[in-house]
C-alpha cells in the first residue's frame, strides 16, 4: 500500500509542474507545415493555436520554421529557372 502511495504521489507532482502535454507537442509539431501552409482544417488549426499559445517550445520552433519559409520565398523570387529548363521539366511532368 506505500509503494502505491509512492506512485500516485509522483504522478501529483510531476503532473502539477508540467505546464503543457508532450502528446500535444507531438500533435502541434506532425501539423507545423499544414499550419504553416495555411493547410489545416478550421478545427486542426484552431487546435494548434490554442496549443501554440501555451506551449512556449513549440510556438520557438514554429516561429522559426515560419522566418525560414519567409526568409526562402523571398530569395527564391529573385532567382528564375532558364528557359530551356524550364520547358524540359515542364515536357517531364507532363509526360507522366
Amino acid at each position: 500500500m506505500l509503494n502505491d502511495d509512492k506512485d500516485n504521489m509522483a504522478a501529483v507532482q510531476v503532473s502539477e509542474t508540467v505546464t503543457f502535454d508532450f502528446y500535444s507537442c507531438e500533435e502541434a509539431v506532425k501539423r507545423l507545415n499544414d499550419y504553416l501552409d495555411h493547410e489545416l482544417a478550421p478545427e486542426e488549426r484552431a487546435d494548434v493555436v490554442k496549443h501554440l499559445k501555451i506551449c512556449k517550445p513549440c510556438l520557438e520552433r514554429f516561429s522559426f520554421e515560419q522566418t525560414l519559409i519567409v526568409s526562402l520565398k523571398q530569395k527564391v523570387q529573385k532567382y528564375c529557372a532558364p528557359t530551356e529548363l524550364r520547358s524540359r521539366l515542364s515536357s517531364l511532368i507532363h509526360r507522366r
